[in-house]
């Protein structure tokens, strides 16, 4: 492989763990955003929804790295 093929391969995946990671914490919020104004809640689900929003970030992020480490 040469240089510029491996600069742009880690781009790829820099870019690739930021966006996985954002829009898995986003729609967690998004959801449990929805949750709570129909059951007039409080935020308590959005609190339960961004745990487990970064809790699947993670989770994702840590099979992308796994997967570009045994390529």
């Amino acid at each position: 492989m040469n240089n510029k093929f491996k600069i742009y391969k880690n781009l790829f995946l820099i870019t690739q763990i930021g966006l996985v990671f954002m829009i898995s914490v986003l729609l967690s919020i998004f959801l449990g955003n929805i949750i709570d104004e129909k059951l007039n809640s409080g935020n308590i689900f959005k609190v339960i929804f961004i745990i487990i929003g970064v809790v699947s970030g993670f989770a994702s992020v840590f099979k992308i790295i796994m997967n570009s480490v045994e390529k």
